[in-house]
């Protein structure tokens, strides 16, 4: 298994921070390799709603679909229910004295290997760590701006 987690302080109330994180479509916002989100099911974003995601990572266009399979309110397990990578990603919201603790991780179960080879697996890992720093840097300055 392969994987990491990456958080940062966001200095607005929890409420405000989940009910953007909550919304597939502000992944476009604020994740860079994010390029399309479509949501599968109908009505609201809890445990069982399937996303449609395409992202793009190390210039190759990728297409998966998620479930989510856990939700309240500052906790979110998603994972791949078909596409290139078996894929696991959660996030979860914590208050602090200045606002919000937001943390993400990532795993893949059968590493990172499969896809992209299992030489370059550390690489790639690396890589999309990276991705998750400025990404939460992103959101970090989004959310903080709206206040």
């Amino acid at each position: 298994m392969a994987g990491f987690k990456v958080s940062t302080e966001i200095e607005a109330p929890i409420e405000q921070v989940r009910e953007f994180v909550d919304k597939p479509e502000n992944e476009l916002l604020w994740q860079s390799n994010a390029a399309e989100r479509e949501v599968l099911t109908g009505g609201p974003i809890e445990k069982g709603t399937r996303i449609r995601l395409v992202d793009r990572f190390l210039g190759l266009r990728m297409e998966s679909e998620w479930e989510i399979v856990e939700h309240h309110p500052y906790f979110r397990v998603d994972r791949t229910v078909s596409g290139p990578m078996n894929l696991e990603s959660s996030w979860r919201l914590e208050p602090v004295e200045n606002g919000t603790l937001f943390t993400m991780e990532l795993e893949a179960p059968d590493g990172f290997g499969g896809f992209f080879g299992k030489v370059s697996e550390p690489l790639v890992l690396a890589m999309a760590r990276r991705d998750f720093v400025t990404n939460l840097a992103k959101l970090k300055d989004l959310i903080e701006a709206d206040i």
